[in-house]
């Protein structure tokens, strides 16, 4: 299999060699931010850690190396760690192929046990992100701050579905129990019960929800404060500034709010006010600032309290409309129009035939703003 390097030294074309140049160094930065979002919420995780060993009377550093965030030397964190044989061959990458169960099981009740595992595994995902979510709403909604998305957490939380968790926290426990109120049919699902199984769905879980909010909090925090903008009951409201300018307004409030670097951006309005917008915008509070992806995945659980809010708020109904109606048909609307407005002369042209047989007396309108023939009035055109 061809490298990214064997594949340049091919003879190539120009524009093809810089086309894959392009895409080789799009792939590299997206490797490189995902590493560091990785690195921060290692980083957080050591902090955290060394700081419980420490207050732990009973906890002892590493004896190989010395050092408190981790407790013996085949941790991956301690410089005295010898690899496995597994890294000694340099095999690092994993492939995956997917394929039927019918063409790769032949026997019937093999193929059955497996059906049945999946389903079960299946219903113990869907059943317990629901819970994470009742439990992280009931949190937000109480004032009360989220703990740490992690391993442990999402594990105690997975467990408690299946009569395991014991360490879980208390409000957990307690949590589960009026769930289980709310969602009687949760008792009588088959939930997969092998703990090695769950604890891999948790670490699943736990990427999932930092990218959840790594990938939607700015998108939807700029969708929030476009909406107040737009909304004609709300104090924010720009009634002369068009939909453009409100849409960068936003994006700039964002930035403002995130303590990014932002440019005011060039409005007609001369009313609008740079000042009052930099107040509204640092009068939300975000989460921990300045908010890079680094930051959103190191301390999800800080910026979702915030991204609850916005989303909540984003399924409001609100009518954005330009402060003067448009003198011109956009291209929004001709692509929702697109069946319409692609009638070609040539059918128009068969259409008013078809009518013109069909109402002699009626008059075919080609210039008015339809795209199709329409008849206006009747007339005195008969055998025209």
């Amino acid at each position: 299999m061809f490298t990214d390097r064997t594949i340049l030294d091919l003879p190539l074309s120009e524009s093809v060699r810089k086309n894959m140049e392009k895409a080789q160094k799009k792939i590299e930065a997206k490797r490189k931010k995902s590493k560091s979002k990785r690195e921060a919420v290692q980083e957080e995780a050591r902090r955290k850690i060394i700081e419980k060993r420490r207050n732990d009377p009973n906890a002892k550093p590493c004896p190989s190396c010395g050092q408190w965030d981790h407790q013996r030397s085949s941790n991956k964190l301690c410089p005295q760690r010898k690899p496995g044989k597994a890294e000694d061959t340099g095999l690092k990458r994993r492939s995956t192929i997917k394929t039927s169960i019918d063409t790769t099981c032949t026997n019937e009740l093999l193929r059955t046990i497996i059906q049945e595992t999946v389903l079960k595994c299946r219903n113990l995902r869907y059943i317990a992100s629901l819970f994470a979510n009742f439990l992280a709403l009931d949190r937000i909604q109480r004032g009360e701050p989220l703990p740490t998305f992690g391993h442990p957490l999402f594990y105690n939380i997975f467990c408690q579905l299946v009569g395991k968790g014991q360490n879980a926290d208390q409000w957990i426990k307690d949590l589960f129990g009026e769930f289980r109120s709310l969602s009687p049919a949760a008792r009588t699902i088959p939930f997969y019960a092998d703990t090695a199984m769950i604890s891999e769905m948790a670490r699943e879980y736990n990427v999932m929800a930092r990218q959840h909010v790594v990938s939607n909090f700015e998108k939807r925090s700029v969708d929030y404060f476009f909406l107040r903008l737009n909304e004609s009951s709300d104090s924010w409201f720009l009634e002369n500034a068009s939909v453009k300018e409100r849409k960068k307004l936003a994006e700039y409030m964002y930035k403002r709010a995130a303590s990014q670097q932002a440019e005011w951006p060039v409005v007609e309005d001369h009313s609008i006010s740079r000042a009052a917008m930099d107040a509204r915008a640092m009068a939300e509070q975000l989460g921990p600032t300045p908010i890079t992806e680094e930051s959103l995945s190191a301390h999800a659980n800080l910026y979702l309290p915030w991204l609850a809010k916005v989303l909540d708020y984003v399924e409001r109904r609100v009518v954005i409309q330009e402060p003067r109606p448009q003198n011109f048909v956009s291209k929004q609307y001709v692509h929702r129009n697109i069946k319409q407005v692609s009638c070609t002369m040539d059918d128009r042209y068969l259409l008013a035939q078809s009518n013109c047989i069909a109402k002699p007396n009626a008059f075919i309108d080609f210039e008015g703003s339809n795209s199709t023939p329409k008849v206006i009035r009747q007339s005195c055109l008969s055998g025209a």
